[in-house]
C-alpha cells in the first residue's frame, strides 16, 4: 500500500504544480461562485417549475452538490486522462514496470491520482458553496451536516467513477487520445440521458434522488394540479423568481445510499479488469536495420558516373510561398487520427444536409467539430511536442508564415466539414447565418491557437472545447460562437471583435515566444 500511496502522491504533485492545472482551478472557482444566483439576478441553476428554495444550508449544499457532480464530470475526465501516458512518455512507467508492483496496484495508483486532481475541485466548490451561504442565506442557521451529507452522497461517488474510466479508457485505447476523448464524449451523454430515465435511486451522477425529493417538497406547498418540471442547467429568464419555498433536504435512504457506494466499487471492478490487459509498458516500437554492403561500382554505373553533367542539374529554387506549407499542414491535419473517424465526420457531413436546419446547426455542428479536438488541441504545439521547435521556428518568417499556413489550414478545414449546411443558406439567402459560422470556424480556431501558445499544451483547449460543446448542444447562448441562437449583427460584430483581440494576442505571444528560443 506504501508503493501506492507514494505513486498516486507522485502523481498528484506533478499535475497540481503545473500551469494548466492552475487555470482549471481558477476557472472552477468562477464556476462554483455562479452557482447560487444573487438575489435579485435573472438565472437559475437548479428550479422546479417556478419555484427556487430560500438560501438555507440545504438548499445551497444540495444544489452545489448536484452542479458539482455534472462540471466535474464533464471536463475532469479531460484533465486526467494521460496519467499513463505521462509515465510512458517520461520513461518513468519502463522504471515503475522494472518494479515488483502488480498491474492492478499501478492502476489502483493512478485511479487514486486522478481521484485526488477531482476532489480537490470538489473541495473547491464545497468551500465556496459555505461562503455563498454566508453571504446569501441571511436569516437562516448554518448547517454544515447538510453540506456534508450532499457532497458525500452525491459529488464523491460520480468523481470514483469518473476516476476509474479514465484509466480504463487508457488502458484498452492506448495510444489513441482522440478515440478516447470521443468516446468519453458518448459515454458521458449516455450516462446523462439514460441516467434520468432509470430509477432514481440509480443515477450514476447521483443527482435522481435528491431532485426528486425537491420536486415532492414543491407539490406539496402548490395548488397547481400540473407538475413542476425540475430544469437543472443555467436558465436564464426576464426577471427574478419570486416563487419561493424551504427546502428541508433529503432523508436517509438505504437504497440510495447502497446504490451509490455501488458506482465506486463498479470503477473499482472495471480497474481490475483493465489491470488483466494492462500492457506495462511494453511498447514495441518498429526498428528498421538497413544493412549496407560495400561493393565495387559496376560498368554501367562507372558510365553514367562519367557521362553525368552537372551543370545541367536545374538551380535549387527557392520559395518563400506560404501556399505549401498551408498545403503540408492540412493533409496533416486530414491523415491525422484513425480512419474511422472521418466515417463519423462523413455522417456528420451528411446530417448537415438532411435534418431540419435548426438541429442540424444548433447540435449537429458544434458535435462534428468537437469531432477534430484531436487535430485542432495541438495545432501550434505539435512542434515542441515532436522536438522539433528548434528547427521549425528556425526557418523563414515563423510567426507571419507558418502561425499563418496554421490557422488557414484548420479554418478550411472546419469550413469544409460545414460545407452542407453554409450550402443550404446560402440557397435560401441566409447570409447573416453564413456569415456566423465562417466567424465561428476562425473563432474556434485562434482560441485553440491562444490556449497552446499560452499554456505550450492542448489539455486545457480539450476542456473548455468539451465544456463549450455541451453548452451549445444544451442551448446556452453565452457560449454560442457559430451563430445558431444569437445571429444578430450586434452579436456579430462583436464575435468578430473577439477574433480579432485573438489573432492579435496569438500573433504577439507567438513572436514573444520566438525570441526566447
Amino acid at each position: 500500500m506504501r508503493r501506492i500511496f507514494t505513486l498516486a502522491k507522485y502523481d498528484y504533485l506533478q499535475r497540481v504544480r503545473s500551469y494548466r492545472f492552475l487555470i482549471i482551478f481558477c476557472a472552477s472557482l468562477a464556476f462554483a461562485y455562479t452557482l447560487i444566483p444573487a438575489p435579485g439576478d435573472t438565472y437559475s441553476t437548479v428550479r422546479i417549475g417556478e419555484y427556487l428554495g430560500n438560501y438555507n444550508s440545504a438548499w445551497i449544499g444540495y444544489v452545489t452538490a448536484i452542479m458539482a457532480s455534472t462540471f466535474v464530470s464533464l471536463i475532469g475526465y479531460y484533465l486526467i486522462n494521460n496519467s499513463v501516458k505521462v509515465d510512458q512518455d517520461t520513461k518513468v512507467g519502463q522504471i515503475v514496470a522494472a518494479t515488483r508492483i502488480s498491474n492492478f496496484r499501478y492502476l489502483l495508483a493512478k485511479f487514486l491520482g486522478n481521484f485526488l486532481i477531482l476532489l480537490t475541485i470538489v473541495i473547491l466548490i464545497f468551500l465556496v458553496g459555505i461562503v455563498l451561504f454566508f453571504m446569501y442565506g441571511s436569516g437562516y442557521p448554518f448547517q454544515i451536516t447538510e453540506f456534508l451529507t450532499a457532497y458525500i452522497l452525491i459529488p464523491i461517488p460520480t468523481i470514483v467513477l469518473i476516476s476509474a474510466l479514465a484509466v480504463v479508457l487508457e488502458v484498452f485505447l492506448a495510444g489513441r487520445s482522440a478515440l478516447q476523448n470521443v468516446a468519453y464524449f458518448f459515454l458521458f451523454a449516455i450516462m446523462l440521458v439514460q441516467g434520468s430515465r432509470l430509477a432514481v435511486n440509480v443515477d450514476p451522477f447521483g443527482v435522481g434522488f435528491p431532485t426528486s425529493e425537491m420536486e415532492s417538497q414543491v407539490a406539496k406547498i402548490t395548488t397547481d394540479s400540473k407538475k413542476q418540471q425540475l430544469n437543472i442547467g443555467f436558465i436564464i429568464g426576464q426577471k427574478p423568481i419570486e416563487k419561493r419555498f424551504d427546502f428541508n433536504g433529503v432523508p436517509v435512504s438505504p437504497l440510495y445510499i447502497t446504490f451509490r457506494l455501488l458506482w465506486p466499487l463498479f470503477g473499482i471492478l472495471l480497474i481490475y479488469v483493465a489491470s488483466r490487459f494492462f500492457h506495462r509498458f511494453e511498447v514495441k516500437e518498429r526498428l528498421v536495420v538497413l544493412k549496407k554492403t560495400k561493393s565495387e561500382p559496376s560498368e554501367s554505373e562507372k558510365s553514367l558516373s562519367e557521362d553525368l553533367d552537372l551543370t545541367s542539374i536545374p538551380k535549387l529554387q527557392k520559395s518563400m510561398s506560404i501556399f505549401p506549407v498551408f498545403k503540408t499542414e492540412l493533409l496533416m491535419m486530414i491523415r491525422r487520427g484513425n480512419r474511422w473517424l472521418w466515417g463519423l465526420n462523413i455522417i456528420g457531413m451528411v446530417l448537415l444536409a438532411v435534418l431540419p436546419l435548426e438541429a442540424a446547426h444548433k447540435i449537429v455542428l458544434p458535435i462534428l467539430w468537437f469531432l477534430q479536438v484531436h487535430r485542432w488541441a495541438d495545432l501550434v504545439t505539435k512542434e515542441k511536442n515532436h522536438q522539433m521547435h528548434f528547427f521549425i521556428f528556425s526557418s523563414f518568417k515563423p510567426a507571419e508564415r507558418l502561425l499563418t499556413a496554421q490557422w488557414l489550414a484548420a479554418v478550411a478545414l472546419a469550413i469544409g466539414l460545414v460545407l452542407p449546411l453554409i450550402i443550404r443558406y446560402l440557397v435560401l439567402g441566409q447570409w447573416l447565418l453564413v456569415v456566423s459560422i465562417l466567424i465561428g470556424a476562425v473563432f474556434i480556431i485562434l482560441v485553440s491557437s491562444f490556449i497552446g501558445i499560452l499554456t505550450g499544451g492542448k489539455r486545457l483547449f480539450e476542456v473548455l472545447f468539451f465544456f463549450t460543446t455541451y453548452m451549445n448542444v444544451n442551448g446556452l447562448p453565452y457560449t454560442d460562437y457559430y451563430g445558431s441562437i444569437n445571429n444578430s449583427h450586434n452579436y456579430l460584430f462583436l464575435m468578430f471583435g473577439l477574433t480579432f483581440v485573438l489573432a492579435l494576442s496569438s500573433f504577439l505571444l507567438r513572436r514573444f515566444e520566438l525570441k526566447k528560443v
